[in-house]
């Protein structure tokens, strides 16, 4: 059964009478789901927008009735809605079902002495003055000992209603101390509108020893090492990441860490990408040995960036899961050659895809976008990422089961003369990147308005494994001009030959162009797979999506070599279309 919102108006009067006709719907929503299943359900699960104040009186009545207990209590947006209510009315707060000296108050010991002394899971945010000040230990603090899994939402001080802030000391470094010593999960989400530096080191302390999963949410972290007890298994970050080298002291401190999570935000609706300075010279400095999952999440802005030195070394034979998403790599000087600092990273990605290959579920996805600032220096976002085949987009399923799929793109024209220096830059930095990762493993590459690259060779030489090569946009066909190149040339010819054993992209069965322009170059694709046909490495499937000025006699004579060639007929001029 749907449970009725609410949502309140802005004329009081309305507000007023609207809340007793909700509270009446809202109880008789719930007696009805009640007598359909005889119980409610383990976890009461209280949606967004329905006032949580209304929601609890009505259930501290429900569970006067002897019903079955719950173990969980997930109240979410708790703090947004108590807001909007109150803003309204005094008054209206008379449904307020939290306070100690009214008549209706939430009955927490009833749920836990129906749970048959099963752990109570206390979820949302519960801090209030009304009834949460330990100082005075109000009966439901008290029966709060075998809390498993809090999670507390904090709201903003300058706001009306008078609130404690449950990171100031007494209160949460009681609760944790004292009050919660069974506790193993906790998760703290902050508003941004608090200091950022209000969590102080007493508030762990080392004296939670259960605890083994920590997420805090909308802090700005500098790492302090009593913050986090060592008995973490689980620590998950999100807010301003300073990683500085108190990050590699702090990490050292949790052996058994398993879970590592970060993700730097800038705001509620905006991400910063984590910026990633590379070490020169250095190798890496922390050791999780135990690690199986890593997060490593930034956002599409540019504002608010932290630093992050890639100094985690983790053994690949171990970890289950990784996920870097919106790492900005930025060189701290000057310089339009390689990157020979992102060899660790990549080695590591490629040791970690080969100790899940018996996964063929999964694909790994590494996804680098050259990007530049105003400097015009070469930096680049990088994404390494598990996704469940079939879920990477429509060209990624054109490979069957994939390893790897590789995707490389530019967000700048190549054919915009006025950024040359620009292309210049995308140039090196796919060169380095091709170059010096591992990729026997990738099945799938994708160009995304990638212009040309001088050295192909070089580049493509180990992508072994490669089945399907899409080219979408930029200068596609210059880079299977540069492919003809760099294949072997027929042996009868006085120039310097290479072995057939030698051919770039051995295993290419499947080729797809998409949105690119034949105006000029379209002999280049006809020479490809003309060349590739004569030496017993024909392309049995060419694609064609969005493509313009494409001649019926083109496609006739492509079909000589390729077996099979589609064309969606998007794209192309109205002639074109006529004649085909």
């Amino acid at each position: 059964m749907k449970i009725p919102t609410f949502n309140p108006p802005c004329n009081v009067d309305d507000a007023r009478a609207q809340a007793d006709t909700h509270i009446a719907k809202l109880e008789e929503s719930l007696r009805k789901l009640m007598e359909e299943r005889n119980a409610l359900c383990y976890a009461v699960r209280l949606s967004p927008d329905i006032l949580t104040q209304i929601f609890l009186y009505v259930i501290s009545d429900i569970y006067e009735k002897n019903m079955t207990p719950i173990h969980q209590l997930y109240l979410p947006h708790v703090c947004r809605y108590w807001y909007r209510v109150a803003s309204y009315s005094q008054q209206y707060w008379r449904y307020q079902p939290l306070r100690l000296d009214g008549k209706r108050r939430f009955q927490a010991p009833h749920l836990v002495e129906r749970a048959g002394g099963r752990p109570l899971h206390i979820w949302g945010n519960v801090f209030m003055r009304s009834c949460w000040d330990l100082s005075t230990c109000d009966p439901i603090s008290q029966h709060l000992t075998q809390a498993e899994s809090v999670q507390i939402s904090m709201r903003p001080k300058e706001h009306p209603w008078d609130l404690v802030d449950p990171l100031a000391p007494p209160y949460l470094a009681t609760f944790l101390k004292k009050k919660a010593p069974n506790l193993k999960v906790l998760s703290l989400l902050k508003d941004r509108m608090y200091d950022p530096f209000s969590i102080g080191d007493d508030i762990f302390g080392g004296e939670t020893p259960n605890l083994s999963y920590l997420s805090l949410t909308n802090f700005l972290w500098t790492w302090r090492a009593p913050l986090f007890p060592p008995t973490l298994t689980s620590l998950a970050l999100v807010g301003p990441v300073v990683w500085s080298e108190e990050c590699a002291q702090t990490l050292r401190r949790l052996p058994l860490l398993q879970f590592l999570g970060l993700r730097d935000t800038t705001s509620s609706d905006e991400q910063a990408p984590i910026e990633v300075v590379l070490p020169s010279n250095r190798s890496p400095s922390v050791k999780l040995d135990h690690l199986k999952v890593l997060r490593l999440e930034g956002g599409p802005v540019d504002t608010g960036m932290a630093r992050l030195s890639l100094e985690l070394d983790v053994p690949s034979s171990t970890i289950s899961s990784i996920m870097s998403r919106h790492l900005l790599f930025r060189r701290e000087n000057d310089s339009r050659g390689a990157y020979p600092e992102l060899a660790p990273l990549l080695s590591f990605y490629q040791r970690y895809l080969e100790s899940r290959r018996r996964d063929p579920i999964f694909a790994g996805v590494l996804h680098i976008r050259p990007e530049f600032d105003d400097s015009s220096d070469a930096n680049f976002r990088l994404w390494f990422t598990q996704e469940r085949i079939g879920d990477i987009d429509d060209f990624g399923k054109l490979g069957g089961v994939a390893d790897l799929y590789l995707a490389l793109d530019s967000f700048d024209d190549p054919q915009d003369s006025s950024k040359e220096p620009v292309v210049s830059y995308v140039e090196a930095i796919v060169s380095t990147v091709i170059s010096q990762l591992p990729l026997s493993s990738v099945h799938t590459l994708y160009l995304e308005d990638i212009p040309s690259i001088s050295d192909t060779e070089k580049a493509f030489q180990g992508l072994t494994g490669v089945q399907t090569l899409i080219i979408e946009g930029g200068d596609a066909t210059r880079i299977l001009r540069d492919l003809i190149i760099a294949l072997p040339r027929d042996k009868s010819s006085q120039k310097k030959t290479r072995s057939e054993e030698g051919i770039l992209l051995p295993a290419l069965s499947n080729v797809v162009l998409a949105s690119v322009s034949f105006s000029s170059g379209s002999g280049d694709v006809l020479t490809f797979v003309a060349n590739r046909s004569r030496l017993k490495h024909a392309v049995p499937t060419l694609k064609l999506s969005k493509c313009k000025h494409v001649s019926p006699r083109w496609l006739q004579k492509l079909r000589r070599y390729v077996a099979k060639v589609e064309w969606d007929g998007l794209g192309a001029g109205a002639g074109a279309v006529a004649r085909a």
